[in-house]
């Protein structure tokens, strides 16, 4: 019955991350995935790492289940290269070990509305860290009808989540909030977590074409596992676990104004906080180092001010372009202490910057299938040089064959992070930022109607002055490294019909450190994927994904170097919609209970049954 119904054509997103000139996927020069809200409802995952897994040439690994600290490798670049924004408030603090880089595991799924994954360099509109790309989760906003949802749901490794959704609307204004707590129960060993989630969203049109929005995000969680290099479950000496207490906020408040059809206006103001206490037992000698990390402590604070305001120009009907500025202030400081057998050692640093930017986006459509579009940042950040960050993107278009081709050329910089600057161990004051040039090119071919669609994409990176650690003695952080990536993403989306699309991908990244030998770590080669996507009249959602993962390199500290096995992971999850009031969801992760690390010593959890229920008034 259902093989006889007409295909829907496939709608094209509009990607609003990869400049300040939305625009269609087609038609912007980036290079960009998109997880929709249906996509989530199918997939009913546990966490946002479990959405990021199906995203070509992105590579991600959470030892010790969510008690430890998730990692993305977008293009086999640093996690510390990937920028992370939560309804455009930038999420990455230095203060961590890590160089900035964010951990997915407090965000809440149920609260996201959608994801834009834009791979490859922004650092022309989002400044420093955005080397690999950018992550915007992008959460749900007020409707125009009140609504409140009940959602419960409980798995087969005693864990839970219970959540409330709330939507109203008041007058002019269209408000969400959220509240949901969770716990991971038993699902990683020698893992624990738990969260409290609260986020709240409003917006408010005063008078006719201005608006103005108001986010609001409050987490809270407790994580326990064994420390980084230490080996895991299967090989830590010291079985005592890293403690980690995380607390959050997040305020912002967004306003713009359409003066006229060729000048519009928009500013923002936002806030993040964040404070991270940790301590841990350290990790015994071993093979890979015959000094361990001893016993340590560490309470991070950390918060970031920014302000931006730009105006955007429409002189032709062919033509915009944005001018605008930004100011950003950051604060961090670290109490520690590292214990050596003879008594705790202080381990401290404090640190505060101001980076003022200012930037040109521009489009040109040159005509009905060329379009060029472009921009420049120049960032000057207190203590360093200024940084130019210059972008270029063209598209062409066929409409008579349905092809695309894309390029891109950009340079981009990292600013060091405070850990790297002031860590009274490793930390080195001269540290210069860290920069890049990249270039991608690809095609996309739309067949029968649009119900199938092949992309493909070349993409090469140099990074250079990369921060590394030279061991010493004694041990201290420098700029040493150059790194080149290259590689291809590929893909093909098939929908066979008005409820069944099917999504492959393969990607291919080689990473390498120019002069060197050495392997980087956590970097697949080949990576690979198939999603199966169900949606009857959007009463049933139904989602059965395979993936697979290359050999990958890692390293302990008992065990030395080695390679972590390829593998291959399916999960199934639905969702049933059972009447206006009542919906009922499950998920079956691992199906087949594939035994492998995404670190070393660290096994994936197993096989493990998740159902929910959803009430809503």
């Amino acid at each position: 019955m259902f093989a006889e119904e007409a295909p829907t054509p496939m709608m094209e997103p509009i990607v609003v991350t990869a400049s300040r000139l939305p625009a269609p996927h087609s038609t912007t020069s980036a290079n960009s995935t998109v997880i929709t809200r249906e996509e989530i409802e199918a997939r009913q995952p546990r966490t946002i790492m479990d959405l990021l897994r199906q995203v070509p040439g992105l590579h991600v690994d959470q030892p010790g289940g969510r008690g430890g600290v998730s990692s993305v490798y977008l293009r086999g670049s640093d996690p510390n290269f990937v920028v992370v924004l939560i309804d455009g408030i930038k999420m990455n603090d230095p203060t961590n070990s890590r160089g900035g880089s964010f951990d997915f595991s407090t965000i809440d799924p149920e609260s996201v509305a959608r994801i834009e994954i834009i791979h490859g360099p922004l650092t022309s509109v989002y400044g420093s860290d955005a080397l690999g790309g950018v992550i915007h989760i992008i959460t749900s906003e007020g409707g125009k009808t009140p609504e409140t949802q009940v959602t419960v749901k409980s798995g087969t490794k005693d864990d839970y989540y219970a959540g409330l959704n709330t939507q109203a609307v008041f007058g002019r204004a269209e408000g969400a909030f959220q509240f949901s707590v969770e716990d991971d129960g038993t699902l990683t060993s020698g893992s624990a977590f738990s969260s409290k989630n609260v986020h709240g969203n409003l917006r408010f049109s005063p008078v006719k074409l201005a608006w103005l929005n108001l986010v609001l995000r409050y987490n809270e969680s407790r994580g326990e596992r064994f420390p980084d290099d230490s080996g895991g479950p299967a090989f830590a000496v010291l079985r005592g676990r890293d403690l980690r207490d995380v607390s959050s906020w997040t305020a912002g408040l967004s306003l713009g104004r359409d003066f006229s059809p060729r000048w519009s206006q928009q500013g923002k103001v936002s806030f993040y906080q964040r404070n991270e206490d940790t301590v841990s037992p350290g990790v015994a000698p071993g093979a890979r180092d015959p000094f361990g990390i001893p016993p340590n402590r560490s309470d991070n604070r950390f918060e970031r001010l920014e302000v931006q305001w730009y105006s955007v120009f429409n002189p032709g009907n062919r033509w915009q372009f944005v001018v605008g500025a930004n100011l950003q202030s950051e604060k961090g400081e670290s109490q520690g202490a590292l214990d050596f057998g003879g008594g705790p050692v202080p381990n401290r640093f404090k640190a505060d910057r101001e980076v003022v930017a200012g930037f040109f986006e521009t489009g040109l459509e040159i005509s009905e299938n060329v379009n060029l579009e472009g921009g420049f940042r120049v960032d000057d950040p207190e203590g360093f040089d200024l940084q130019f960050s210059p972008r270029l993107g063209f598209s062409y278009g066929l409409e008579s064959t349905k092809t695309t081709i894309k390029a891109n050329w950009s340079k981009g910089f990292k600013l060091p992070s405070f850990f790297a600057l002031g860590h009274p161990v490793v930390g080195n004051a001269s540290l210069v930022p860290e920069t890049s040039r990249s270039a991608e090119a690809g095609v996309t071919q739309k067949l029968f109607s649009s119900r199938l669609v092949l992309r493909g994409t070349y993409f090469t990176s140099r990074y250079y002055n990369l921060i590394d650690l030279q061991e010493g003695p004694p041990p201290i952080l420098v700029n040493r490294s150059e790194v080149k990536t290259e590689g291809f993403e590929a893909g093909v989306v098939f929908q066979v019909n008005s409820f069944l699309t099917m999504d492959g991908h393969i990607s291919y990244v080689k990473s390498e450190i120019e002069g060197s030998d050495e392997v980087l770590r956590n970097r697949p080669k080949w990576r690979g994927g198939l999603k199966t996507r169900v949606n009857v009249s959007g009463d049933f959602l139904a989602a059965l994904d395979l993936l697979y993962v290359g050999r990958v390199h890692d390293s302990s500290i008992p065990t030395g170097d080695r390679r972590l096995d390829d593998y291959v992971r399916v999960d199934l999850a639905g969702l049933w919609r059972v009447s206006e009031n009542w919906q009922f969801s499950g998920s079956l992760d691992n199906v087949f209970d594939a035994d492998y690390d995404e670190a070393l010593g660290f096994p994936a959890p197993g096989i493990r049954l998740y159902l929910g229920l959803r009430y809503s008034i």
